[in-house]
């Protein structure tokens, strides 16, 4: 059996895997934070994590002298981490993605056909290497698509070649999935979990019966069973994220990049089309002054400076504090985070969250148009978030616009006031992103699509397994105008303002750098004595 004998100290706990394919410069969070909640409801070493993401990066990294230069020129070994790296090195990173995407579209043949391949085959068995046979049981956690699609194909493998222990997969994704369409054809599952983490992990250690698992979905005599969502925990009971299982030299990075979260949940969760909701429970939030606890902390033990909230969006009543507390300590830290341009957002609170560190904030803008605006109940205004857009550039703050095409509602009229909108705001915004209007079921669009003029023609895909198709929660649709129906006005949308943005956003870094890296630069943008480094050999806390 190709897997890793772990030894007698780490028999019998349970082994957390993040997947491939995630971005190598991303350290996972939702891992780190059920390791520290598992240390402390459990005691230390309950648990334990492997990141077979960045093990594959840096296994593909390996092979050709291009990939293995590039990435240690991200990692600040080549002199000064710059935005030259652009020009040098754009094409290799492309290259090397390409290389992993490459393994995902031989998974999905292998799910399909049963097709494994040499080279599938050669890399599932490199990450045996990682994999102890004699763990209490495997969970997966997949935050992306991509990850599910991957941990599917690896669990098959690992089955078919004698793995005997029970495998789980959980994670954001899973969301993705009618959960009822997978079990029914994985069948080397074991079982789902859905939501948040913690109750259900500890549910599973402590050797519960099945029907007694928050969150879990599993089979039960032919029956696939979903049990209750997961009760919400405080933040009080959940430790700040225990990233001590990670070597962050690893990681295609200068210096590690922490993410972190100040809540969970959405406290705004208006948005029509948002589907991010779906994964976790109610909103809560944490004690600034814990985070700030725990950044002083990571600085002194290792001299951490860079972090970004993960959370679905911050407002000022947390940011304030927050930033209180960081600039009372003096601490050399910066962070970036997503935001609502409310007007809750200040030229005064950003004056002092670009104190507190902050140098990039991205924003949900969404459109330009107040039609649009108020049909997804963004609870936004074009004039009130151009004027938090400028006053957080002259406050010195990096701003990325998220912009989202083809929102129900949009006709020619609303294109064009978006298209003004970007071009007027154009010296406020340093960069943006761009996306189509998907329709998912149980978004407020999906749930009552006649009403937004959206016709459903089903479920979209998500993988085949034999001959099962396996869809997602994302639906197709056409738009029914003027008594016709017209496809979806997103990718027309989205055409349109390719063709345009040059002229108004020039050819910029930060349209092909992860988010990491983004923020790096963004720092030391503005801070010349702010050097990116290596990050030092030192002990892992």
């Amino acid at each position: 059996m190709p897997f890793f004998d772990s030894g007698e100290y780490f028999q019998m706990t349970p082994l957390i895997i993040f997947p491939p394919a995630a971005s190598a410069t991303y350290i996972p969070l939702g891992v780190s934070y059920l390791k520290a909640y598992m240390d402390k409801q459990k005691g230390p070493g309950s648990l334990r994590v492997v990141d077979l993401n960045i093990r594959l990066w840096n296994h593909v990294a390996d092979r050709e002298e291009a990939f293995e230069d590039y990435r240690s020129f991200v990692k600040g070994e080549k002199g000064f981490f710059s935005k030259s790296y652009l020009q040098s090195y754009l094409a290799v990173r492309q290259n090397l993605k390409k290389k992993i995407n490459d393994y995902l579209d031989r998974v999905a043949l292998y799910l399909n056909k049963g097709e494994l391949g040499f080279d599938l085959e050669k890399l599932f068995v490199f990450l045996t290497a990682y994999i102890s046979s004699d763990s209490l049981f495997l969970g997966f956690s997949c935050l992306f698509p991509d990850q599910l699609l991957f941990a599917l194909g690896f669990t098959r493998w690992l089955r078919e070649t004698g793995y005997q222990r029970q495998i789980y997969i959980g994670g954001a994704s899973v969301m993705l999935c009618p959960p009822e369409d997978l079990l029914e054809s994985a069948l080397w599952l074991d079982g789902l979990i859905m939501g948040e983490g913690e109750l259900s992990m500890a549910a599973l250690v402590d050797g519960l019966p099945p029907q007694e698992i928050p969150g879990f979905v599993w089979r039960n005599k032919g029956r696939i069973i979903r049990n209750r969502k997961p009760d919400s925990l405080s933040l009080k009971s959940i430790a700040l994220p225990d990233f001590s299982w990670a070597d962050f030299r690893d990681y295609f990075n200068p210096e590690p990049v922490l993410p972190v979260l100040l809540s969970r949940g959405c406290k705004w969760r208006k948005c029509r089309f948002c589907a991010h909701n779906f994964s976790f429970s109610g909103y809560r939030s944490i004690q600034p002054s814990l985070v700030a606890d725990w950044f002083q902390q990571n600085f002194e033990k290792q001299g951490i400076r860079f972090y970004y909230f993960a959370d679905q969006y911050l407002d000022s009543q947390v940011l304030e504090p927050l930033a209180d507390e960081l600039i009372s300590r003096n601490l050399p830290v910066f962070y970036t985070f997503m935001g609502r341009p409310a007007a809750d957002m200040t030229r005064e609170l950003l004056d002092k969250l670009y104190r507190s560190g902050c140098r990039w904030i991205s924003w949900g803008v969404e459109s330009g148009s107040k039609d649009i605006l108020d049909t997804a109940e963004k609870g936004t205004f074009p004039e009130i978030i151009s004027g938090v857009l400028k006053n957080s550039r002259e406050a010195g703050i990096k701003n990325l616009a998220m912009m989202i095409f083809g929102l129900p509602g949009s006709n020619d009229k609303a294109l064009q006031e978006t298209f003004n909108f970007l071009e007027e705001n154009s010296s406020y915004i340093d960069t943006l992103t761009s996306s189509e209007f998907l329709l998912y079921q149980d978004t407020p669009f999906g749930k009552n699509p006649g009403k937004f003029a959206l016709v459903p023609e089903g479920p979209i895909e998500f993988c085949r397994i034999g001959e099962k198709s396996i869809s997602t929660v994302q639906t197709s649709y056409k738009i029914m105008e003027n008594g016709y129906l017209r496809m979806p006005r997103g990718p027309e949308e989205s055409d349109q303002w390719l063709k345009r943005k040059p002229w108004i956003y020039p050819p910029s870094i930060f349209d092909h750098i992860p988010s990491e890296h983004y923020l790096i630069i963004s720092a030391i943008a503005r801070e010349p004595d702010v050097p990116v480094r290596p990050f030092p050999l030192k002990e892992i806390i």
